[in-house]
């Protein structure tokens, strides 16, 4: 199944957590994160096979629990990885949320909503 770019801003959470909170991820789920990000890309190269052989030299799906997520496709793997750190670290993942808005921010030091153009600049923050 192909993955479009709807795919991959569909669940911006998953992206943020993944992004700004890849070392709170178990090594694991850092190989089963970028297996599928290889996938991607292979799915998407004029060569793809090159992609498929840097997975398995790299080793990144030795471990059953890896395979698991990395099966589960590139949508639902990363849910998956998501779910678990937040489960995991919930007092490690800053979710940064505009305050006018509410909607998740691109970074955990956002001080501007990209997505309403509110700003908060001129508060503080410790």
């Amino acid at each position: 199944m192909d993955i479009t770019l709807e795919d991959l801003t569909r669940d911006p959470l998953s992206n943020y957590v993944i992004e700004h909170y890849h070392g709170l991820l178990t090594e694991v789920e850092q190989n089963a994160v970028s297996a599928l990000n290889l996938k991607f890309k292979s799915d998407h190269s004029s060569s793809p096979g090159l992609r498929l052989q840097l997975i398995e030299r790299r080793g990144l799906l030795a471990d059953p629990e890896a395979v698991r997520i990395f099966d589960m496709g590139y949508v639902r793997g990363r849910k998956e990885v998501r779910e678990n750190a937040l489960k995991r670290e919930p007092d490690q993942i800053f979710l940064n949320h505009c305050r006018k808005c509410q909607r998740l921010c691109r970074t955990p030091l956002a001080r501007m909503c990209v997505h309403c153009g509110y700003s908060w600049y001129d508060i503080t923050v410790e």
